[in-house]
């Protein structure tokens, strides 16, 4: 039997509405695309016949274009598990780099083949598809940690004991360590990037840089070069949080968090500017006034391509909110788009497009622990709730999954209007964790769909259809 959505008359769809009582403020699980999984058809990426076993975070582009993640094999072979996959819409496009397979010898001093064992570390991904990332070597006692660029191949950026091609970084005779963190790959072909712990005469306290491939220093953007933070509590920046450095693609803004060597009540800062500046501290632990407290510490920081600044955090007195710009979006105790309150999450996402529009995933005190976690668009429409349906086939059989859980941090949104988000998996009919998903979904129907909005009934027509509501003929 087909199943299509035909219009209802209007007294029809305000029955229906009060029958089961949905709110215009909520969409729940509809339209969902599964990219990547690791049960099901979507855990084959078409590699020697092994499917996913584990799945890490992802970047996506600014207008959504594209994305980028780290995936694992099963280990019917350890030594080349892991790998670095760029896609597109519901599909892996590439697989960008694999490890003990693909060689490292283009770069001086190296014989090894590629090892991703910091999976944690997510490559990034640009508007037209080339792809950063940071990979590893696997043959001991030569250089070990390297900065690649794809464009349909892998180059090496910046490696180890390669010297920083930067004049005006200390000597001129600063070399790459072996940790660097944070690529962002910008639209004029550079990465830019955290180089930690480089060597040469510059002391410890002043050796973490900012700086793009072609050795341009970001401006004041390294450790013990800038004071940072509102007097009395201003100090040098110490650190750079691995992974939460940002910029723009088209190179123009920056955000990031770090910790100055200020006391610990008042050293986490989140630092915003224009390029070529040492930015400005828009957020300081313990000095600005948010919510009526004051910041404490951000679980996660976001750019949109349009110079938007996002966070998620807690203030002083453990109260979470979300930020844009300096603003509360949303905070622990508000009325959520689910009927219930917000409640204190450590798990909270935040991310916004070019276009102004943001997604954040919050907990509620919801009574049903199984379905109180959402991820709301703009504040008022819940786009996704624990307990939705997940089909592994995009719906052509019969397994249905559950969204167990979100994972930690893991929601972004482009400005195609399509959200990207990872999830826990729990079997239907017992509950239990079984795999995980990297998953999408339209926040906003359909170019050239048609959505009726009455009585607090939407039915969506088109490439966006709300599974609930569906009628049969």
């Amino acid at each position: 039997m087909s199943r299509s959505v035909k219009w209802l008359p209007i007294q029809a769809t305000m029955f229906l509405a009060s029958l089961f009582a949905i709110s215009a403020s909520t969409v729940v699980g509809a339209g969902i695309e599964v990219i990547v999984s690791t049960v099901g058809p979507k855990a084959d990426v078409g590699i020697d016949g092994r499917t996913v076993s584990i799945m890490r975070d992802f970047k996506l582009s600014e207008d959504g274009s594209w994305w980028s993640t780290t995936l694992a094999l099963d280990n019917s072979d350890p030594n080349n598990d892991y790998i670095h996959v760029r896609g597109q819409g519901n599909a892996v496009s590439d697989i960008v780099v694999r490890e003990g397979v693909a060689s490292l010898t283009s770069f001086p001093g190296v014989t090894g083949l590629i090892d991703i064992i910091s999976p944690t570390l997510i490559p990034s991904v640009s508007n037209n598809g080339s792809v950063a990332g940071y990979i590893k070597n696997k043959t001991a006692g030569e250089p070990d940690g390297f900065i690649y660029k794809y464009d349909g191949s892998v180059s090496i950026v910046a490696g180890q004991d390669q010297l920083v091609p930067a004049p005006g970084y200390g000597t001129g005779d600063e070399t790459y360590g072996v940790i660097m963190h944070s690529p962002n790959m910008l639209a004029n072909g550079q990465v830019a990037f955290i180089a930690n712990g480089t060597g040469g005469s510059l002391p410890t306290t002043e050796d973490d840089v900012a700086l793009t491939a072609d050795g341009t220093v970001l401006a004041g953007q390294q450790t013990g070069a800038t004071v940072y933070g509102a007097v009395p509590n201003d100090a040098p920046l110490a650190i750079f949080d691995s992974e939460d450095y940002f910029m723009s693609e088209d190179g123009s803004t920056f955000l990031f968090q770090g910790d100055t060597t200020a006391s610990s009540s008042f050293d986490d800062v989140v630092v915003y500017g224009a390029i070529g500046t040492a930015g400005t501290v828009v957020l300081q632990e313990g000095v600005t006034p948010i919510a009526g407290d004051f910041y404490d510490e951000s679980y996660q920081v976001a750019l949109a391509g349009n110079g938007d600044w996002y966070a998620s955090g807690d203030t002083t007195d453990n109260t979470h909110v979300t930020i844009r710009n300096g603003q509360v979006l949303e905070q622990e105790g508000m009325l959520a788009p689910n009927g219930h309150l917000y409640t204190s999450v450590s798990f909270g996402a935040i991310d916004g497009n070019s276009s102004g529009n943001y997604i954040s995933l919050w907990d509620t005190d919801k009574p049903d622990s199984t379905t109180d976690e959402i991820l709301v668009y703009n504040g008022s429409t819940v786009l996704l709730t624990e307990g939705d349906e997940v089909m592994l086939d995009m719906g052509n059989g019969p397994e249905a999954y559950l969204i167990n859980e979100f994972w930690n941090f893991a929601a972004e949104i482009g400005d195609d209007g399509y959200v990207y988000t990872m999830v826990t998996l729990g079997d239907p009919l017992t509950g239990a964790n079984n795999g995980n998903a990297f998953i999408r979904l339209r926040a906003v129907p359909e170019p050239g769909s048609i959505a009726l909005v009455a009585g607090g009934l939407i039915v969506a027509l088109g490439s966006s259809i709300r599974r609930r509501f569906a009628v049969a003929k």
